[in-house]
Formats: C-alpha cells, structure tokens, sequence
C-alpha cells in the first residue's frame, strides 16, 4: 500500500486513541471528564442545568451522552434530579466528588498541556490544530461528494 495512504488512513484509527488515564489519577474517561465540563461552563451561565441542555451541545449523540451521565453518577460525580414544575425535566447537579474529581483532572490536564507546550511550540499547535479542522471539513464534504456520484453504501 502506498505510504501516504497507509498515513492518511491511519490518522482515523479509532485504536490509536491516546489513552489520558495513564495521567490521571481519579477513575475518570476523557468522555465523563468532557460531561463534567460541560456542566461546568453551564452552570456559570444559570443556577439549573437540565440534560436536554447538554444535549444540545454535546458532541456525541444523545445515547452516548445518555450512557456518559449514567457512569458519572454511578460512579457518584452527578446526581439527576427530575423538575418539580416538570418533571419530564431531568436537572444535572455535580455531586462533591464530582467537584473535586473535577478540580483534580482540570490540574493535571493543565499540567499535562503544559508539559506537552514545553516540547511543542504553541503557535505551531494552534496552526496544526486549524490545518486539521480544516482537513476534516475537506475530507467530509469530499466524501459527501463522492458518495452521491457513486450512490453510497459500504459495499459499493
């Protein structure tokens, strides 16, 4: 296979995720830390954070999201809480363990940036950063197009 192929390919390998739970020492996922964040910046905005909020805003589907918060307050960083006006509404509150968890992976995901920014320069970072976005938004707007000249389809 061409290198450059084998390259290309090989950037959206779902087994080649950079595992941050090495650093981290609170059970916590990049996915759960990403629900607690989320919470997080919400609740500066308003005193009340309802799921279909994050719903809204989380980069998943709302099934992983959903599976996300379940493992959260399984593992005792969030409690649900239905709306007493309505009660269809499910409110998010972070739990004090939550809250610590929450500080403790903020520092050492700082920590980390920093030591990552110590090796890279951060300028170089923000234009890799751009140059990827703009790769993806390239690439998927490519395949879109290439998928209705050819009808789509896996097998095609």
């Amino acid at each position: 296979m061409d290198e450059e192929i084998q390259k290309f390919i090989s950037i959206f390998d779902p087994n080649k995720r950079i595992d941050f739970t090495k650093v981290l020492t609170n059970d916590i996922t990049r996915s759960e830390y990403a629900v607690l964040w989320m919470y997080k910046n919400m609740a500066q905005n308003s005193d009340v954070v309802y799921v279909s909020d994050i719903v809204k805003k989380f980069p998943a589907s709302a099934q992983a999201l959903s599976k996300h918060l379940r493992t959260c307050e399984n593992k005792g960083y969030i409690e649900r809480v239905n709306d007493k006006v309505n009660r269809r509404n499910v409110m998010i509150n972070l739990t004090d363990k939550g809250e610590k968890v929450f500080e403790i992976t903020t520092q050492e995901f700082v920590l980390l940036k920093n030591k990552v920014f110590e090796k890279i320069d951060i300028d170089e970072f923000r234009e890799a950063i751009k140059k990827m976005f703009e790769f993806r938004e390239v690439l998927s707007a490519t395949i879109d197009e290439l998928s209705k000249k050819t009808g789509g389809g896996e097998n095609n």
